[in-house]
């Protein structure tokens, strides 16, 4: 039986999968609070949020991931544009 941290992942990657990230963001947050330490999960939030524009958000969800998989090099890259979008780059 899926734990209910991923039910509620592959909830929120449903309607990421409709561009409703709204939806996603509180499905991947709720997954999240359930399991502090699921990497993908935080990794999932930071994507809705990227995808919303909330980009301080969603630097702090690529950092969460990061800090649980160091090796989950998709957030470590979408930490990157993350930082571009909030002009980080010069």
């Amino acid at each position: 039986m899926e734990s209910l941290h991923s039910i509620l992942n592959l909830l929120g990657y449903a309607f990421a999968k409709q561009k409703d990230y709204q939806q996603a963001e509180k499905h991947f947050a709720q997954s999240v609070a359930k399991s502090s330490g699921f990497a993908y999960g935080y990794y999932n939030l930071g994507l809705s949020e990227l995808r919303q524009q909330k980009y301080a958000e969603a630097k702090a969800a690529f950092e969460r991931a990061l800090k649980q998989d160091n090796d989950l090099a998709k957030a470590r890259y979408n930490l990157g544009v993350t930082e571009g979008k909030l002009g980080n780059f010069k």
